[in-house]
């Protein structure tokens, strides 16, 4: 049996529990290892990082890294995930001399189309209800002074990242990619589209039928994209 590791990053706010439930759903030939970012489940004591192309993909690559040997690996990431992703992707090979064989960037729109927004200088109601409107959290965190008190610090940490993320198409990812996006998310087909100029090879869209956590509310279609995708380059090698 080929076998396949597929590395996922979470979203801003997240956490590696949020593919938790991919490891039941993905064939046998395929390995998910679920990255914990600093500051989020088990590594709660750590430190934020303080830049996304700095430290915080340096702690990813190294997390990375410790996983490699000879079988193929993917990198999957979603909004934050997806921009790690991608730096990391640049960055693990001149690392380990290894470059994975593809990569999913899914629900965000190309880095240099990014809105410039400071978000994460919000007053904490107008904040909460940003978050809020994208779906994917349960009022009841907010409302829970405890939960609220330890989540919070955490998305504004992670959407500090994003709104100081500087990306100026400096390199291409030399691997196929596929972008994945909701149809009802805040972006269109074309700043979806636009992520081909990031890498030298194809460049697959695929759009679901969700909003900006359509990786939830769809996930059993996304599961079998990167299976279908990645089947392709484990027989290929």
């Amino acid at each position: 049996m080929n076998r396949f590791k597929l590395f996922c990053l979470p979203y801003a706010g997240g956490s590696a529990m949020n593919y938790s439930s991919w490891r039941i759903r993905m064939p046998p030939w395929v390995e998910v290892i679920p990255i914990e970012m600093a500051g989020r489940g088990i590594r709660l004591a750590d430190p934020f990082y303080k830049s996304l192309t700095g430290d915080g993909t340096d702690d990813l690559v190294r997390q990375i890294a410790e996983h490699l040997d000879e079988t193929p690996f993917a990198i999957f990431g979603h909004s934050m995930g997806a921009l790690f992703a991608y730096e990391a992707s640049l960055r693990i090979f001149s690392v380990t001399n290894r470059s994975p064989a593809h990569v999913f960037l899914s629900g965000c729109k190309a880095p240099h189309l990014r809105d410039n927004k400071n978000v994460h200088l919000m007053p904490d109601k107008e904040f909460q209800e940003h978050i809020l409107q994208l779906g994917g959290t349960s009022p009841d965190i907010f409302e829970n002074k405890d939960l609220s008190m330890m989540f919070l610090p955490i998305l504004r940490a992670d959407y500090r990242l994003v709104e100081t993320y500087e990306s100026a198409m400096r390199e291409k990812l030399d691997c196929d990619i596929t972008v994945l996006y909701g149809a009802q998310d805040r972006y269109s087909r074309h700043e979806a589209e636009e992520w081909k100029h990031y890498t030298k090879r194809k460049c697959h869209v695929n759009e679901f039928q969700g909003n900006h956590f359509f990786i939830h509310t769809d996930v059993g279609q996304v599961v079998e994209l990167i299976c279908h995708q990645i089947d392709d380059h484990r027989w290929a090698r």
